[in-house]
């Protein structure tokens, strides 16, 4: 009660103080009080008046609307940029159909009310693809804004072949990587320590990636210097894998794990996906449709398969008991998957529905096991079947036509600039023509080849 009652009293003391020294102020200088009320008022005023509402102008000459340019080329860019005040920055950016940067900024500091551009600005990123851009032009006076938009046409690099990255294992516990030129010469890479069990390349972020099983661990290499761009160590066990497989889908690496986790990394290392399978299974190969994330499961004990299908978040919406081994996938329609499939020693294809659970199978496959399947569209892929590449067919009533006939097939790849199939069988490095099978080239290398990789400038 007391404490309650000295706070009043000091609340009313520093009111009483207030106001007696406002007295002394009007006493003192003479002021009446509907004088200073005036004077707040002005100050209001004057306040509000300072405040800038007037954004700058801008004015181009240079580029013209719909003017084109390719790679490698520096767009003029002229023009006035002025403001009422004083201008505070001024920048220039490459941007795309839907207003997202492309390209770096390029950035000016005025030291007025007005600004002269007068530069230039470089298209100088090799992976830009060709299309419909806008130079955006920016200048703010601190408060306000302005945007100028220039549409403009780009033509990307012609997309070419650098070369081609073959993967051996001269030992156990020793990757050795290999670069051959589009004239067959043969450089060595970078030799690895650890197993293998995959790899993948991204030419448009320039890098291999190379995936151990029980010694190795998942390393990133740049393309350009062989320099290693990030790591994920394996945790080594002489009983059991760490690694199952490696697949690119996308931007996405997705690495299975023997400990039931499946995790996709992007170029730069970053985890973006994550699924945990159960205690009982493991993933094996893995395959994006629809924005799901499919992967063959194996039981950790037994023989059991299942195939499942996961959301982004890692929760799994499907699982299905198969009796197979799936060799590859296709996206054959927003509601169905076809399944390549190896079914003791024999190839299959079954259509998978998505939200369904009966698989059918569209037609017979020649004698062989699948060894690698490379989709072109939706209904058109290239397969191996043993020692024969054949083009497979879907809507044309499921043909099989052959392509290449060899040894049995390690791995091949489908080079889209070149219009070749490289192809991997044992030690051997062969190249044909596509469609029609002619040989253009072969190379005998000292090792086993365990995969190729076809890899370009974009």
């Amino acid at each position: 009660m007391h404490s309650s009652f000295r706070a009043k009293t000091n609340f009313y003391w520093l009111n009483l103080k207030f106001v007696n020294s406002l007295s002394l102020i009007l006493i003192v200088f003479r002021i009446q009080p509907a004088f200073l009320l005036l004077l707040v008022f002005i100050g209001m005023a004057a306040c509000k008046k300072s405040k800038d509402e007037e954004p700058p102008s801008i004015s181009l000459t240079a580029p013209r609307n719909f003017s084109q340019y390719q790679y490698g080329q520096e767009i003029p860019v002229e023009g006035t940029i002025k403001d009422d005040r004083q201008l505070e920055s001024v920048s220039i950016r490459m941007v795309d159909e839907n207003l997202t940067p492309v390209l770096p900024s390029k950035s000016f500091s005025p030291d007025g009310e007005s600004f002269t551009l007068n530069t230039t600005y470089s298209l100088d990123d090799v992976q830009m693809p060709s299309g419909k851009y806008y130079l955006r032009v920016s200048g703010t006076d601190g408060e306000n804004e302005t945007k100028e938009f220039v549409e403009l046409s780009f033509v990307a690099i012609p997309k070419e072949r650098t070369g081609i990255m073959l993967v051996t294992t001269p030992t156990a516990n020793q990757v050795e990587l290999v670069r051959v030129g589009n004239d067959l010469a043969v450089v060595p890479f970078k030799t690895i320590s650890g197993d293998y069990s995959g790899s993948s390349t991204s030419s448009s972020h320039q890098y291999i990636n190379v995936l151990g099983r029980y010694t190795g661990d998942l390393t990133s290499l740049s393309l350009v210097d062989a320099s290693t761009r990030w790591t994920v160590p394996v945790i080594s066990n002489t009983q059991v894998p760490y690694f199952e497989n490696l697949d690119l889908n996308g931007e996405l690496n997705y690495v299975s794990r023997h400990d039931g986790e499946i995790l996709g990394y992007d170029a730069e290392g970053g985890i973006q996906f994550s699924a945990l399978v159960d205690a009982f299974h493991y993933p094996e190969k893995v395959f994006v449709h629809n924005n799901l994330v499919f992967a063959q499961l194996q039981k950790l004990i037994g023989s059991g398969k299942f195939i499942a299908s996961y959301f982004q978040t890692g929760v799994e919406k499907k699982r299905l008991e198969i009796n197979f081994d799936i060799a590859g996938f296709g996206g054959l329609s927003e509601d169905e998957l076809l399944l390549f499939a190896n079914d003791n020693g024999q190839g299959r294809i079954l259509v998978f529905p998505i939200e369904g659970t009966t698989l059918w199978e569209p037609g017979s496959v020649p004698t062989g096991s699948f060894r690698k399947v490379i989709p072109l569209n939706a209904e058109e892929y290239l397969v191996a079947l043993d020692g024969t590449i054949y083009r497979y067919n879907y809507a044309n009533n499921q043909t099989f036509e052959a392509l290449v006939g060899t040894a049995v097939i390690t791995d091949f790849a489908y080079d889209d600039a070149l219009q070749q199939l490289v192809v991997a069988t044992g030690n051997q490095l062969e190249i044909y023509a596509y469609p029609s099978g002619a040989l253009i080239g072969q190379y005998s290398h000292s090792q086993n080849i365990e995969a190729v990789h076809v890899l370009y400038n974009r």
